[in-house]
């Protein structure tokens, strides 16, 4: 083992878009820190995006009081600037600390950053765990830096940038993420789960591969692994994604699996591979996995047998419902393509997260329209208010983002909304919806929690009891959350619409606002009665267990 020199932090830092916010653990930390300890190195951990997120000002009190010696950040691109302040305090309160970075913005960006911000004395760009872990060894042992791959670093007020890493060919010989050192579900508000259909559910996160074969023009990923001509896409083998999701469920309560790869049906034969696994071992549990439409509709055939084997949700890129845009992202699939899938899964009993990219920089208002219209044809699954608010962010190192940024129309590289509609009008539909959305969705998504938090103690009751009025109530407590979803989509057709008719100029917020204004107020008083009314019968009836 080697000395306690140097003490070593990883930070993931807070992130503030509430959209953007991944309430689960922080794995690509983690498991920089497992290979780190694997080799005999002091870590810790510090995820800043707990149950409540836990400002700069803390972290560094929490650096301070570490007395560490090397302080890794994680960075992303939309809180930049932000982590960029925790840096430059950091630095400030104690010169010493060697703050290294990295992600997919430093990796793209390196060169700009340690021309712009002298207080970042090292990007790692691409993977990091064998660059960190050569990196702490450098640094403890005080030799040279110009040997470890995949760095760039200031050095006698030169910025030097050594060779591209080779990425790790075998991710089986990379030990599991070290989630012993990040906070425990509790802290991240995870201890009661998420609703995963109509229940709260616990799920476990899990990586099974890395990389993207795509090269859809707004993604990371392939900006990522740009500098690599092969092997960007790897596979774990089955066996060792199994032993990681069997040491993970021993002696905890965890009902699914959530995988997070950026395509996982790029691999189907690893897919079987993973579900006959899990068989042997007796292991039964429900997954949650993202992938792309085309990759439904390739392996349709085998649709059925994942469902039988627990693959029960999708997150399904479909990012648009216009060919036009489709072919702008450089996606590679069609609207048809986009149905197909949904049908697919929807035949299968699948539930499906759509993701999607409502307002990009060259949008039109008719592609808005028909953005509008895909999503109420496919109103089962296509209801998630992130799809109407969703701008795009322009990531550097991207296809979309080096175009606006060769074209002048990106102010700054290291802010991905800093750019403007192409079109005046987009602009003020964006505008109006924002209003919308700053003045009510906060009361929509706590509605929405709040409506299912009454709905899971009390709905075995409910399903049971054969009286009109609690048919009527569980109508009321299933459909509604779905209403209420709803509304930013009607919003913003009504914008459109009103728009088209006068003059998009002249629209009129309080008129499009108020009905849907007294709507939210509506439904804010059946939850207020509903909760008080539930409550009494409590206390009366000895069925009703509810824990309100």
């Amino acid at each position: 083992m080697s000395t306690a020199y140097p003490k070593t932090l990883i930070i993931n830092p807070p992130h503030s878009n509430p959209f953007d916010r991944r309430t689960g653990p922080a794995l690509g930390i983690a498991y920089i820190a497992a290979f780190l300890r694997e080799k005999g190195y002091y870590v810790e951990l510090f995820d800043a995006n707990q149950k409540y997120i836990i400002n700069n000002d803390e972290i560094i009190n929490h650096v301070l009081e570490g007395g560490f010696d090397i302080v890794g950040i994680s960075v992303m691109a939309l809180d930049f600037y932000s982590t960029m302040d925790l840096a430059k305090k950091m630095k400030n309160k104690r010169s010493d600390i060697k703050i290294v970075i990295g992600g997919h913005h430093p990796t793209a960006t390196h060169k700009e950053i340690l021309r712009e911000f002298p207080f970042i004395d090292i990007v790692v760009r691409g993977e990091g765990e064998v660059t960190f872990y050569e990196l702490v060894r450098a640094l403890e042992e005080k030799s040279p830096l110009e040997k470890i791959l995949g760095i760039s670093y200031r050095e006698g007020g030169r910025i030097k940038i050594n060779p591209l890493r080779a990425l790790i060919k075998n991710l089986d010989e990379i030990p599991f993420p070290a989630r012993d050192l990040l906070p425990s579900f509790e802290k991240y508000g995870l201890d009661e789960g998420d609703y995963v259909g109509r229940k709260r559910m616990l799920s476990i996160d899990i990586v099974t591969s890395r990389g993207c074969a795509h090269s859809c023009s707004f993604c990371s990923i392939p900006a990522y692994y740009s500098g690599y001509t092969e092997g960007r896409v790897r596979t774990r083998s089955a066996k060792n994604i199994v032993d990681e999701i069997e040491e993970m469920i021993t002696n905890k309560d965890r009902e699914y699996i959530s995988i997070c790869d950026d395509n996982f049906l790029r691999n189907i034969k690893m897919a079987i591979a993973i579900t006959k696994e899990m068989k042997k071992r007796n292991i039964s549990l429900r997954f949650l996995f993202t992938t792309r439409a085309d990759q439904i509709v390739k392996n349709e055939r085998y649709i059925p047998f994942l469902k039988e084997n627990g693959f029960l949700w999708v997150e399904l890129g479909v990012e648009s419902g216009n060919d036009s845009v489709l072919k702008r992202f450089n996606k590679g699939t069609t609207v048809q393509e986009n149905k197909q899938a949904i049908r697919i899964l929807e035949d299968n009993d699948i539930g499906i997260i759509v993701d999607f990219i409502m307002f990009d920089p060259l949008v039109t208002i008719e592609e808005l329209e028909e953005n509008v219209n895909f999503l109420e044809g496919h109103d089962t699954f296509c209801h998630d208010p992130k799809n109407i608010y969703n701008q795009l962010d322009l990531f550097a190192g991207t296809l979309y983002g080096e175009w606006m940024r060769r074209e002048g129309k990106w102010k700054d590289i290291h802010s991905p909304f800093s750019y403007k509609f192409e079109e005046r009008n987009v602009s003020i539909v964006y505008k109006t919806l924002s209003k919308f959305a700053f003045k009510y969705q906060v009361r929509l998504d706590n509605l929405i929690t709040e409506i299912m938090n009454l709905w899971a103690p009390v709905s075995p009751y409910l399903l049971n009891n054969k009286t009109k009025e609690m048919k009527k109530l569980e109508a009321e407590l299933y459909i509604k959350p779905l209403e209420l979803k709803r509304i930013p989509r009607s919003v913003l057709k009504k914008i459109l619409t009103e728009g088209r008719k006068n003059g998009f100029d002249n629209i009129n917020t309080g008129e499009i606002f108020k009905p849907f204004g007294d709507k939210i107020v509506k439904a804010e008083n059946f939850v207020k009665n509903l909760r008080d009314d539930l409550r009494k019968k409590t206390k009366r009836t000895k069925e009703l267990k509810c824990t309100i």
